[in-house]
């Protein structure tokens, strides 16, 4: 069965003739990590972040469409807070 790949609203997907797989946005998928933010998170991010996928406040803006009890998580706020001190270190390595 031959796949078809393609893009939808910025969501990557895959169809084959029974399933179609898609995937959320890179800012979808950071936002999903800030609620663990570990060394493994940090450095997929990083990854991101260097082949020039994402801006912070695209990141900022998912994560403040979250569903409440995510949205509101004090974790995810401090991990966000996080991210954007992060991303200032990343941009400074790479200058």
């Amino acid at each position: 069965m031959p796949a078809t790949t393609g893009c939808d609203g910025g969501n990557g997907f895959v169809a084959g003739e029974k399933m179609t797989i898609r995937t959320g946005s890179v800012p979808e998928l950071i936002a999903s990590k800030l609620i663990r933010y570990d060394e493994t998170d940090r450095a997929d991010i990083q990854f991101l972040f260097g082949q020039g996928q994402f801006e912070w406040a695209s990141v900022r803006d998912t994560a403040d469409r979250l569903p409440g009890p995510f949205r509101t998580n004090a974790l995810v706020q401090e991990n966000l807070r996080n991210l954007k001190t992060d991303l200032r270190l990343w941009k400074g390595l790479s200058a």
